[in-house]
């Protein structure tokens, strides 16, 4: 008994090291539609949508034809995101994602869900030209957990607004 009790501390021991895992990537990023259109065309396929988003004919270099635009609301913000399964283990993580304020600004999120939802990186948009925004870091997955990307738009009750998103990219190693 004392080693079989012994035997399975180590194995949980050995589950539980401190380096960083590695996963198969080759296809690069895991936003299954990080330009917001597919086929030439405008769309949301892969995203969640909270409120208004509206397609625009602005995007950054390498952008495609459309952007994804938010408007600015009073109160809660409408915004969009997406959800990337991730297997158990530790990570770095890489998200970039080209956007541009008009008027006000407003912000990226990134958010680990596991039993709980854990605010893990956030990047404010407030360039009024098409800017590359990355956020980078390590975390530590558990089973069943998730990455949780939010795009907002910006809130006000009286000032029109606008935030402009595209070529998304969600990369771990």
């Amino acid at each position: 008994m004392k080693y079989l009790l012994t035997a399975v501390i180590v194995l949980f021991l050995a589950s539980c090291k401190d380096e960083v895992n590695s996963v198969d990537n080759s296809s690069g990023n895991l936003i299954s539609n990080p330009s917001f259109e597919e086929n030439g065309n405008p769309t949301l396929s892969g995203w969640t949508v909270s409120g208004e988003v509206n397609f625009y004919q602005d995007a950054p270099p390498d952008g495609g034809k459309y952007s994804a635009g938010i408007d600015a609301v009073w109160g809660k913000p409408y915004y969009i995101s997406t959800t990337i399964p991730l297997t158990r283990g530790r990570y770095v993580y890489s998200f970039t994602c080209w956007a541009k304020a008009n008027r006000l600004s407003s912000d990226i999120s990134l958010y680990l869900i596991s039993d709980s939802l854990a605010s893990i990186s956030s990047e404010v948009i407030s360039d009024t030209s098409w800017k590359s925004y990355n956020l980078t870091g390590i975390i530590s997955a558990g089973l069943n957990d998730s990455m949780k990307i939010f795009l907002k738009g910006a809130s006000s009750q009286l000032i029109a607004s606008k935030t402009y998103y595209d070529n998304c990219s969600f990369k771990i190693k």
